[in-house]
């Protein structure tokens, strides 16, 4: 039988959070050199309109991410990361699709995304859910450690996903 699996809204500043985004982060700097990993801060999340979810499974903590609004047609996926113990249990398909549903009802028209050009699941996470390369966008610039993504959500009706 597969846990079930919650996925609520959540002050990126809590406590659950900066952990998960703390690991995040060591993660990516185990990875990544550091000019290399883009870290937004959990205070930056809170105070610009994001989108910030996390998955529960009971009283376990399992993954985060966010959609951050960049303009007013494009949200960015941020901070998506499931814990090890928790990976392939569906906790970031189903905080991708949450965040895509956030997206479509407030109005923006497309995801983008950057992200580890060695972050395969990542990636596979990504393009099953319909994301397409595309070039490198706002401040970031490609380098041989990112990728880029977007995907359009214009004209897609809503989906039944509610954020608890």
């Amino acid at each position: 039988m597969t846990a079930r699996i919650d996925i609520c809204r959540e002050d990126p500043t809590s406590p659950d959070a900066r952990a998960l985004i703390d690991e995040l982060n060591a993660t990516m700097l185990d990875i990544y050199p550091p000019e290399h990993c883009h870290h937004m801060p959990a205070e930056t999340l809170a105070s610009n309109g994001a989108c910030f979810l996390i998955a529960r499974s009971g009283e376990k903590v399992l993954g985060c991410g966010a959609g951050v609004p960049l303009d007013t047609d494009r949200v960015e996926l941020k901070r998506f990361f499931t814990r090890p113990a928790a990976r392939r249990s569906g906790a970031s398909r189903a905080i991708l699709s949450q965040v895509e549903s956030w997206a479509r009802s407030e109005g923006y028209s497309k995801l983008v995304l950057e992200t580890g050009a060695r972050s395969d699941a990542a990636i596979a996470l990504y393009t099953s859910h319909g994301f397409a390369p595309c070039d490198a966008f706002g401040e970031y610039r490609a380098t041989e450690d990112n990728v880029f993504y977007e995907k359009s959500i214009a004209g897609e009706t809503a989906g039944s996903d509610k954020i608890g």
